[in-house]
């Protein structure tokens, strides 16, 4: 029987007592303790200088106070050019950049009166003042006249060019001055004088007051075109008298587009003019229905107001309607209540609502069509069945003649009797009792006991 050891070396006695001591005396986990703060002692320093250097990098990158220049003042004086003009205009806005503006009471506040208005009689005179403002860099000559003014088609104010003269309020208007040369960053007052006519008619006029700077078209000089930059300020007067502010709706329609009946309704587009037929400029406000058969209510529509229309003038709008229902006939009724433009307006006899209506068709056409088609195939596959029908047999065994006459396949004779025509006679002599059903003329008849 074998035993079985296992044997583990053995270390010598001195080696022993290396593993547990150095020569000083200190253990090994002891110096490897003094070696790591060594380390974490010299990166602490190294990430400390590293900081401080970015540090002061970024302060001696980053500008002071002190080193920042002021921004300079715009020149009180104007710079000529060599000929001694003044420069063109420049597309900086701050160098040709005016205004025009009523005198009020403070001359040196243009926002004192944002505009002229009066009331006044007929054959009056009047006196007042408009303040010029040249607020660009440059010494600017600027033409200075009154105009009428008229609506835009699209309801928006404008005012006659000065080559347009004027035949109502803008020729009552007359100028001290009409061209005046400013400095830069000044102003300028330009006295006028307003004569109404003895035979002004009573209600509103408008104008305005014009500065307009001319400069030659292109970049090159010597084209012949100059290009009118206008800047005005509105005159509103009233002269004393009846007054008959009214608006009236023309030129009404409607029309439907698109809409096929298969993947849903179409539009309807609505047109129509508002005209200012009284003496008083109004606005409205505007509100459009939509409704089909029998009343039936399809879309609404609130658009904005209509824009301040002067006496005797008028505007177009278009308003759009979408998703509207396959309703048949859509009427579309416009309602407009008009309004004074001025908040505190007096005297004025009440403003009632207008309203039109107008009519259009909101009919699936393409789908009609489409079973316009379908149906006329349908009716012509069944008149061509019944001609073959009436040619070829009716499938229950009746022969069909010429003369349109029918018989049953079975009662024809073998021998082709019959009339001229081929057709079987339905008229032929009774067969006797005992006879066969053949040819009525194979036997004679048989004597009676």
């Amino acid at each position: 029987m074998h035993r079985l050891a296992t044997t583990f070396p053995t270390v010598p006695s001195r080696r022993r007592a290396s593993l547990a001591l150095d020569e000083s005396g200190r253990a090994p986990s002891a110096r490897a303790d003094d070696r790591c703060r060594s380390v974490a002692r010299r990166t602490a320093r190294s990430m400390v200088l590293l900081v401080s250097s970015f540090v002061l990098t970024l302060a001696l990158a980053a500008p002071t106070s002190a080193q920042v220049a002021p921004t300079p003042a715009p020149p009180s004086t104007v710079p000529d050019t060599q000929d001694g003009t003044a420069p063109a205009v420049s597309d900086d806005p701050s160098a040709n950049t005016w205004a025009v503006s009523p005198t009020g009471g403070d001359a040196t506040n243009p926002a004192e009166r944002s505009n002229f208005s009066y009331d006044v009689a007929p054959g009056s005179t009047l006196q007042d003042k408009v303040t010029l403002w040249n607020n660009g860099n440059f010494e600017r000559t600027f033409d200075i006249y009154a105009r009428d003014a008229f609506n835009t088609d699209n309801g928006g104010i404008d005012l006659l060019t000065r080559e347009q003269g004027s035949r109502d309020l803008g020729s009552w208007v007359k100028l001290d001055r009409e061209l005046v040369t400013i400095p830069a960053h000044k102003g300028i007052v330009i006295p006028f004088t307003l004569t109404v006519p003895a035979d002004a008619v009573p209600g509103d006029h408008d104008a305005g007051i014009v500065a307009s700077l001319s400069t030659a078209a292109g970049a090159s000089a010597g084209t012949g075109v100059r290009v009118e930059h206008r800047v005005g300020v509105r005159m509103y007067t009233r002269v004393a008298g009846p007054l008959t502010p009214a608006l009236v709706l023309e030129d009404v329609d409607s029309s439907y587009q698109g809409g096929n009946g298969i993947s849903g309704g179409g539009g309807v587009d609505v047109t129509y003019t508002v005209r200012n037929t009284g003496n008083v400029r109004l606005k409205a406000r505007q509100a459009l229905g939509a409704t089909g058969l029998f009343g039936w209510p399809l879309a609404e529509r609130t658009p904005p107001d209509v824009n301040e229309l002067l006496p005797g003038a008028q505007a177009s709008y278009t308003q759009h309607f979408d998703n509207i229902a396959l309703a048949g006939r859509v009427t579309t009724e416009i309602t407009i209540t008009p309004y004074s433009p001025t908040v505190s307006e007096k005297g004025l006899p009440p403003l009632e609502p207008t309203s039109r209506s107008t009519s259009t068709w909101a009919v699936p056409w393409k789908l009609l069509l489409v079973l316009a088609v379908l149906g006329t195939l349908w009716i012509g596959r069944r008149k061509l069945k019944a001609r073959r029908t009436r040619s070829g047999g009716s499938g229950d065994g009746t022969v069909i003649g010429a003369d349109g006459r029918a018989d049953d396949g079975g009662a024809a004779s073998g021998d082709g009797a019959g009339g001229a025509d081929g057709v079987t006679d339905l008229q032929a002599e009774p067969v006797l009792a005992g006879s066969s059903g053949g040819d009525r003329d194979s036997a004679p008849p048989s004597a009676t006991p």
